[in-house]
């Protein structure tokens, strides 16, 4: 239904535009253009005038992303983002914009007809309309690294989840609790649900080429309307997504979590991702130039305290890292007197997931980016059950069978809470024992005691044991426990 009242819409909006083509007294006719050309890339403005030759400094750093479903996105220098539609004539040698007045200027200015004088695979080129008109535009490719593609992240990351609402900020106004009851998944399609109780609301979602940007369109719906727009993506992780947009001169923040246990505290949640493993620099672009061959070698590991270990097969350098301004930034420093001291900087974080972590700067007019990637093979068990004792994170007995007997219904509602100092708490419905654990044999073997027994020996029993672990994720754990009784397993999920 949405794709049928776009098209309805924009057969009105250009409905026009082979008549006025057919007119040469009014067309100055240039060439053609493939949509697909349209689509391909981000494209800068390279050049624009209203008067002949008179460059207009604030499209000098803008950019245009024109999306396959006939909208597009406008960033300018300050990377404020406005939308709107586009359409091609049938000849494809006319190209309109259209926004319904949202664009303020000078940015309106692209609000028209334009004619295709030159188009390449690097270079777009359109003058108005109108044969008297003197404004034109010149397009160029704009640079990978001016704004990171995270597609395969982020549609990694989205579908297949169920998210929530946070955090939600507008114009320093708290508006969170309106959104409560509200769950959202998203689809491979651009399809969008928020249900609500047994009322299930449709609408639609896209993140763009670079997918640095987020569309929510859930505009039928007024209980929905603060949501819906184009929002610039901070960063996420795998469990939480940081969205900013500024509309009607509001600035908006949101934060979508994709599970009831996720971390309140975000830089805690991006710190622990990074937990673990050996990560390597498979880019790292300065200026034109890319240096990730000068980091052959070296693997790098990250610690809660701060520091940032450097090895290769010969040395190993200690530097320091952390996380501030909102964990938006990231400073690194090292005084090796080597390649090391390259990562030395403030950074932008652009993305923290299980696999990958992005970081952008600039300095001196020069613009940076650096891609660490993490093999999955360096984890331990250890590095893997970081999370088994992150602070406010509730494991469910999700499946419990001894001796072939399968006692998962009689556990129902049983659930435990590990903490650092090696206290635990365990619940049974609203009972609740304090107890402790203890990892050992290189994090392959944990023993849960109950202290104190406020919840039934019988529950008690079945939990304090010595466990082999045999599986750690991030969303569950398995354990086996091997004793005269016979074989016991155990699934514990958040």
């Amino acid at each position: 239904m949405k794709n049928l009242l776009l098209i309805l819409l924009l057969t009105y909006i250009f409905s026009s535009c082979d008549s006025i083509l057919e007119d040469p007294d009014n067309v100055r006719v240039g060439g053609t253009i493939e949509k697909e050309l349209l689509t391909s890339q981000i494209w800068r403005t390279q050049y624009f005038n209203s008067e002949p030759r008179n460059g207009v400094p604030p499209f000098q750093e803008s950019f245009m992303e024109l999306n396959t479903d006939n909208t597009f996105d406008l960033i300018n220098s300050e990377r404020e983002i406005f939308t709107g539609q586009w359409a091609l004539s049938t000849g494809n040698d006319l190209l309109v914009f259209r926004s319904d007045g949202k664009i303020p200027q000078p940015y309106s200015e692209i609000e028209n007809e334009w004619v295709i004088l030159n188009a390449e695979e690097d270079n777009i080129r359109i003058q108005e309309r109108d044969a008297n008109g003197t404004e034109e535009f010149d397009f160029s490719i704009a640079p990978d690294r001016e704004i990171p593609n995270v597609c395969e992240e982020v549609t990694k990351l989205i579908q297949d989840k169920q998210w929530r609402i946070q955090h939600l900020v507008v114009a320093n106004s708290v508006k969170t609790s309106e959104y409560d009851d509200f769950e959202f998944t998203f689809d491979a399609f651009s399809g969008a649900v928020a249900a609500t109780g047994s009322v299930s609301l449709e609408g639609s979602w896209n993140a763009g080429i670079r997918c640095n940007k987020f569309h929510f369109g859930f505009y039928r719906y007024t209980e929905l309307a603060e949501i819906s727009g184009l929002w610039q993506l901070s960063y996420f992780t795998e469990s939480a997504i940081q969205l900013v947009m500024t509309r009607q001169g509001l600035n908006y923040e949101m934060k979508l979590i994709s599970q009831q246990n996720a971390v309140n505290d975000l830089c805690q949640e991006a710190a622990s991702t990074m937990m673990g493993g050996n990560w390597t620099i498979s880019k790292f672009l300065s200026g034109n130039d890319d240096y990730k061959n000068d980091f052959a070698g070296y693997f790098f590991r990250f610690y809660h305290e701060g520091q940032l270990l450097a090895f290769n097969n010969n040395e190993e350098f200690t530097g320091n890292w952390s996380l501030v301004n909102g964990c938006r930034q990231m400073p690194v420093s090292f005084e090796t007197g080597n390649v090391l001291d390259r990562l030395n900087g403030s950074w932008q974080l652009v993305l923290i997931s299980n696999e990958s972590i992005k970081l952008t700067a600039q300095d001196d007019n020069v613009k940076r980016e650096i891609q660490f990637t993490r093999d999955p093979a360096s984890l331990d068990m250890c590095d893997k059950l970081d999370k088994m004792y992150e602070d406010d994170l509730t494991w469910h007995v999700s499946y419990y069978k001894a001796n072939n007997e399968n006692l998962t219904e009689r556990m129902t509602g049983v659930s435990m809470r590990f903490s650092k100092d090696n206290t635990l708490i365990i619940h049974d419905g609203d009972m609740r024992t304090n107890g402790g654990w203890e990892l050992k044999d290189e994090c392959e073997v944990v023993t849960i005691r109950a202290d104190r027994s406020d919840i039934g020996s019988e529950i008690v029993g079945r939990l304090t044991l010595e466990w082999r672990i045999t599986e750690a994720g991030e969303e569950k754990i398995r354990l086996v426990h091997e004793g005269q009784a016979g074989l016991i397993e155990m699934h514990l999920t958040l």
